[in-house]
């Protein structure tokens, strides 16, 4: 088993998680307590696991001198985004989690559509012109729509490759968040 060419993130964590048990028990340290160690490790990687947001004001069109006409085309091409906002339609959680309670795969079938809305959002977000003044919160809406796109996709693989889909449940909620924190900061940045 440890000889696999098998490269799903589970698979490497599992090598790796095998490997220390059998260490443990060649040394004749299989006790409860190292056991718990062992399981805490489990979650500390999942806890850990790197989480890079890719992009940066620099990955964005900034205009410097907005005009009326700048300033109406990006709030026509935000509000189109607000609209067809998928995280109203967003179901991914309930269904891996109903998924992982009885084990119907059935249920994952929404989830490449839900993952496909937010990379369209992501997408548009990324083509945008952005008034210098809406950057930093175009940019945590970006991110944080691309977050979530990116764990409806690894929750898609939940049955097989369960480390990455537990990692993006963990974290569903923050990118949840930030959209969220986003949204409310752009409607501020309106209301000015």
């Amino acid at each position: 088993a440890l000889e696999s060419d098998d490269t799903t993130e589970t698979a490497k964590f599992a090598q790796e998680f095998l490997s220390s048990i059998i260490a443990f028990q060649q040394a004749g340290l299989i006790t409860e307590e190292n056991a718990d160690t062992l399981t805490d490790s489990f979650f500390e990687y999942i806890k850990q696991y790197p989480n890079t947001l890719k992009y940066t004001e620099g990955s964005i069109a900034v205009v410097q001198k907005v005009t009326q006409k700048d300033m109406t085309a990006y709030l026509s091409l935000m509000n189109g985004v607000f609209v067809k906002n998928p995280i109203k339609g967003d179901t991914s959680i309930i269904s891996v989690g109903l998924t992982l309670r009885d084990g119907n795969t059935k249920r994952l079938g929404n989830l490449p559509k839900i993952a496909a809305g937010y990379e369209s959002v992501v997408k548009t977000l990324a083509s945008a012109k952005v008034p210098y003044t809406a950057v930093a919160v175009h940019v945590k809406l970006l991110n944080g729509y691309d977050q979530l796109g990116k764990a409806v996709r690894a929750m898609e693989k939940i049955q097989t490759d369960p480390l990455p889909g537990f990692i993006a449940i963990t974290r569903y909620q923050d990118y949840i968040q930030m959209v969220s924190d986003g949204l409310v900061e752009f409607k501020q940045l309106l209301d000015k």
